[in-house]
């Protein structure tokens, strides 16, 4: 009998290094969106602040996600949905970009309107590349489309809140 080549794992750690790399752009755009958000605060500390807590709350939200559409998907298991997820929001990249630009060379004042239209981009991009993993149906499509309004929401109201807390004193 033959044994299996060396390189067998070769694709699975390809796609592990990719899912990773995934996660860490998509935290880091949730972060600077965070930290422009904050940019009209005075000082520095509510920008490093807001870049931290954007991408903690980016991770915890692909990780939240990713459970959730795992648990309502027989057809997908946590790894599957978690690459879906990674590889969705990778959508928030030139919605990032564009809300940089807005903001540092035009000045204005549009950090909340890119990350809301990114969010929900990405929601829609991650149930796009399940679908394109095996998954079906509406919790296929539809699922993380509404997470994607979700955590957008969710982000402009904890935001919203600790910037008014922030001016508050």
């Amino acid at each position: 009998m033959e044994s299996a080549p060396a390189n067998m794992n070769q694709p699975v750690q390809q796609t592990m290094l990719v899912q990773s790399a995934s996660l860490v752009v998509a935290a880091v755009c949730f972060g600077l969106l965070g930290a422009v958000t904050a940019r009209q605060l005075p000082g520095v500390l509510p920008v490093v602040i807001f870049f931290i807590l954007g991408a903690v709350y980016g991770a915890i939200g692909i990780f939240c996600c990713s459970f959730l559409l795992s648990a309502v998907n027989a057809k997908v298991d946590f790894h599957t949905a978690l690459g879906a997820c990674a590889l969705g929001f990778l959508a928030l990249v030139p919605f990032t970009a564009l809300a940089l630009v807005a903001e540092l060379m035009l000045g204005w004042s549009a950090a909340q309107v890119f990350t809301s239209a990114g969010l929900m981009a990405a929601g829609g991009a991650a149930g796009m590349e399940l679908s394109r993993q095996g998954a079906s149906g509406k919790t296929a499509t539809l699922l993380p489309a509404l997470l994607g309004f979700a955590l957008s929401f969710g982000w402009l109201t904890l935001s919203a809140l600790l910037a008014a807390q922030w001016q508050a004193g």
